[in-house]
């Protein structure tokens, strides 16, 4: 099976971004790696690091990323390589270990009480018109397994320690402020880090905690927000417009991408024949799935057809413009599932616990859920064949990798 990887380099599609004034004088090539969002899809991203460092290691090269950014999911992966980052390898067979057997009532309760009780929650605030007076719904899932999990197996004390020891140069997460609605990436780096801020996106020095992790991964509706510090945040694909944005800001001059979702097809929609045979009207699970896909998924995608249009800006300057800009150009590699994700989830559906198996059914069919269930579906039958997808799309584009992190020649930095 052939992986779709898309190479930067290859296509000479590159993003641009300022020099950043912390690379000079340091490491001549900084490799950024970038992870989206996306539940338990998540374990997509470990198959495909697992294959990268392998390669890596097989062809002699050093660990090849300096820079790890990561939002929702991505996050997870990002902070425990962080904490690892002394031996990359090793992290990634501990990470794949973590996935392998993660299940679903470790990430959120399962258990009929704790459902009956987070319903009624939302059927007692509906009827009374919000005039209850205590705890009030705030999320479909209770996810303080998630966060008991993330306390005994992510150790964030190790992410200063490797950053100290120049085993990475910075790590970032992004979550969703609630109450200003700007996505907050939290940096932590062994240089000094200037803040940046953009529209509804803003970057400041902090040192990364569990609950930053959890905050980031907290998917809308499903997964309840998360406080930091006296602020309620959520997951960070709500407002990650520019996903590629924290690994350029913190000096990166490659970037590796992960992806979680299959390439979409681009064709001429047929009017005619839609009229003729009209679709279903959408069932309330194909509607979440639809909003749920535009929050994880979109970012990435979006983003990497923003370089191209970037990219394409710069090379019409004349060469005399180009050598006296501050830009630079940045080549990138893009990995996404060679299959689709949900399809996978809708044979491996039996897997999730009866009850909520039960609960989707109330909103739609399991095809019109299937995205749904693939972000909620935490059972190794599941996971493991993402696992090994992951690992496959990387291992068969090798010369793809080895290419793209073979170091750069000298440059001179002024």
């Amino acid at each position: 099976m052939e992986a779709e990887v898309t190479s930067g380099s290859a296509s000479k599609l590159r993003a641009v971004a300022q020099r950043s004034p912390s690379a000079a004088g340091e490491s001549l090539q900084r490799v950024g790696l970038v992870l989206s969002g996306g539940g338990a899809r998540g374990a997509y991203q470990v198959g495909v690091l697992r294959g990268i460092f392998e390669v890596a290691s097989q062809s002699g090269l050093p660990s090849p990323f300096r820079i790890l950014t990561g939002v929702s999911a991505g996050a997870i992966n990002v902070a425990y390589l962080a904490a690892h980052a002394g031996d990359y390898i090793e992290a990634t067979q501990l990470l794949q270990d973590f996935w392998a057997n993660l299940r679903t009532d470790q990430v959120f309760k399962v258990d009929p009480w704790s459902l009956s009780q987070t319903g009624l929650h939302w059927l007692v605030d509906a009827v009374s018109g919000g005039s209850t007076i205590g705890h009030r719904a705030r999320a479909l899932l209770d996810t303080s397994p998630l966060a008991e999990l993330m306390r005994v197996h992510l150790d964030v004390a190790a992410i200063r320690g490797n950053l100290d020891a120049k085993h990475l140069d910075s790590v970032a997460v992004s979550a969703t402020d609630y109450a200003s609605t700007e996505c907050m990436t939290f940096c932590m780096s062994r240089f000094k880090v200037k803040p940046w801020q953009r529209s509804r996106r803003v970057g400041v020095a902090q040192n990364i905690e569990v609950g930053h992790v959890l905050a980031s991964a907290a998917i809308p509706f499903f997964f309840p927000p998360v406080s930091v510090a006296g602020r309620y945040y959520g997951d960070g694909c709500l407002r990650n417009t520019a996903p590629l944005s924290p690994a350029v800001h913190l000096g990166a001059d490659k970037l590796c991408i992960i992806g979680v979702r299959k390439a979409a097809g681009f064709g001429v929609v047929d009017i005619d024949a839609a009229v003729d045979d009209p679709p279903l009207e959408p069932s309330i699970a194909r509607v979440l799935n639809t909003i749920i896909n535009a929050v994880l998924l979109d970012g990435v995608d979006a983003d990497i057809e923003r370089l191209s249009r970037i990219n394409h800006t710069v090379d019409l300057l004349a060469a005399e413009a180009k050598a006296s800009t501050t830009l630079k150009s940045i080549d990138w590699l893009y990995f996404h599932p060679s299959v689709d994700i949900a399809q996978i989830a809708i044979e491996e559906a039996s897997a999730m616990p009866r009850i909520i198996r039960y609960l989707m059914a109330g909103l739609g069919s399991l095809a019109e859920a299937a995205d749904m269930v693939s972000y909620l579906l935490f059972e190794p039958s599941f996971l493991r064949r993402l696992l090994d997808l992951g690992y496959s799309d990387a291992i068969s584009r090798q010369d793809e990798i080895r290419a793209f992190l073979k170091p750069r020649e000298a440059l001179v930095l002024t």
